[in-house]
């Protein structure tokens, strides 16, 4: 099926009642448990589905699967991330459901231990089919969430919304990486895999959702049962809805855009659609059509322009930033915390209150670090690539404090030459960057040279956080080039302020050269 939907990542948030947490469904306590115990699944699926996608992104060639596969990533990972806040309140209301999470991580971490790569995509491509349609059964039968509240109703239906955005990518992947149906093995291998994702999925949801509804109360409760087998297999059922589009899987040449539903993508056609639709829905979005500014939000920063920006000479309302205090109040005492490199890559960090290390949980601590100490706000006047000037403000929180350890680790293990080299490439890597080219012939060569210079970039750097300022105050690394013992003028047999003297005589015979020459000139 020739569809090509670009997916698009979206960093929203949704402010959830924790007092509702078992009891957000318009029927009560035991449709409530139904999928809350779908969500304690999504978290760690969906770090198993980027995995499994991720293993096989350098196979892919075509440059719109390229950037569909970063955008599945990147709504997998906003995707985990609200759902561990709504499993959260769950877990904080008395239902287990973090335990239960616990067993699935360890399932899934067993799968990647003992399976090979092609059948854990299998898995990923059976299961994105499974939550594909689930997603389709939800937006095409609006009655199971109708009168719901709102804010679980929202999360649940963006949700159903990207997994029907993205819900080929990784079939597609897996075609290209794998094999498509005409080659028998690749077909028998995603046919076995629903089959035994579908089960082994059951085989957990089941017991799990049986005991959450009893610790919740609701085990006795006719009523919510009645309203569970309506919601379910009733006419208007999610799985009786969704029976044939299950089956459908298993057709030769089948492809998921077979069920073509982009009706639900299509139901807004810009910005005052999408607002006017959380204004009747009482979703709280900080967009409103008389905003004076546009901004564009996502986990790396925020950008404000437009509106009153348009005037340089304008100084922005404080009120206006959204991801960090204001420096001035700021707190009053400096934190320190510590943040370590390998090859390059911040993999941990640590902090009066511990360490951590997973990926997304690091950015979103610099994050909220950045936030706390009013680090991260830039407004500059820049060049667009259509050739005109445009003022942008910036708030980028996390990144600013990355970047000002990841220059200082850089100080002490990187080469003065590649360092130099590395200088001179920056300006057309930003500039690749900045004007839409992330996936060109020439980014690929400069990533692999930035690449080779990070790969002895190993240590951690302590930083002191204060008042808009992230300063490095310490540093140390395996792979340093610093050497007390020859930069000391102190020690012998190290550095003797002799030893310049060839060289100042080396590098006057030019200046001499220069100086002659204009010398000459102002004779004459």
């Amino acid at each position: 099926m020739a569809i090509n939907i670009l997916p698009t990542r979206r960093n929203l948030r949704f402010k959830l009642n924790p007092s509702k947490a078992l009891t957000w469904h318009q029927d009560g306590r035991n449709v409530s448990q139904f999928l809350n115990t779908l969500s304690l699944f999504f978290p760690v699926g969906e770090r198993f589905f980027i995995d499994s996608v991720r293993h096989y992104r350098d196979v892919v060639q075509d440059p719109e699967l390229k950037k569909a596969v970063t955008a599945f990533i990147g709504q997998e990972a906003m995707h985990g991330r609200e759902h561990e806040e709504y499993n959260g309140f769950v877990n904080e209301a008395g239902v287990p459901i973090e335990a239960q999470e616990q067993l699935v991580d360890n399932l899934l971490k067993a799968v990647q231990k003992y399976t090979p790569a092609s059948f854990q995509l299998a898995g990923t491509v059976a299961l994105e089919h499974l939550t594909a349609i689930l997603a389709d059964g939800l937006l095409s039968l609006p009655e199971i969430m109708e009168g719901s509240d709102e804010g679980y109703r929202a999360l649940w239906n963006w949700h159903a919304l990207e997994e029907t955005e993205h819900k080929a990518v990784a079939f597609d992947v897996y075609r290209l990486a794998v094999g498509s149906d005409d080659q028998v093995g690749a077909y028998a291998m995603r046919s076995f895999a629903l089959v035994f994702s579908t089960s082994v999925f059951f085989a957990l949801f089941l017991p799990f959702y049986l005991h959450n509804v009893r610790v919740s109360g609701g085990l006795f409760d006719g009523k919510g049962w009645r309203a569970v087998a309506r919601h379910t297999l009733g006419k208007k059922g999610i799985f009786r809805y969704t029976a044939k589009a299950w089956l459908d899987w298993f057709k030769p040449g089948f492809h998921p855009w077979d069920h073509d539903n982009r009706e639900f993508l299509e139901q807004f056609e810009g910005r005052t659609d999408l607002m006017n639709y959380c204004a009747e829905h009482g979703i709280p979005v900080d967009a409103s059509p008389k905003s004076p500014y546009s901004m564009d939000e996502n986990l790396y920063h925020i950008s404000y322009e437009s509106g009153v920006l348009e005037d340089p000479a304008h100084s922005p309302e404080k009120e206006m930033y959204r991801m960090t205090v204001d420096p001035t109040d700021a707190p009053d005492k400096p934190e320190l915390i510590t943040i370590h490199f390998k090859d390059g890559i911040p993999v941990k960090l640590t902090t009066d209150e511990g360490a951590l290390t997973d990926p997304l949980e690091l950015f979103q601590a610099y994050n909220d670090l950045g936030r706390k100490h009013g680090i991260g706000r830039i407004d500059i006047v820049e060049n667009r690539f259509i050739g005109i000037k445009s003022r942008g403000v910036y708030e980028s929180p996390g990144a600013t404090i990355l970047r000002e350890a990841h220059l200082d680790i850089e100080g002490i293990a990187m080469d003065r030459e590649v360092m130099r080299l590395r200088d001179m490439l920056s300006p057309k890597f930003s500039e690749l960057v900045y004007n839409g080219f992330w996936f060109s012939p020439e980014m690929e060569f400069l990533m692999a040279a930035m690449d080779k210079a990070q790969e002895l970039i190993d240590g951690e750097v302590k930083l002191q956080l204060y008042k808009g300022r992230a300063l490095p105050v310490g540093r140390s690394s395996p792979s340093s080039l610093y050497n007390k013992d020859l930069a000391s003028m102190e020690i012998e047999g190290g550095f003797d302020p002799r030893h310049s003297e060839g060289f100042i005589r080396i590098n006057s015979i030019r200046l001499k050269a220069h100086r002659a020459i204009m010398e000459s000139r102002a004779q004459s």
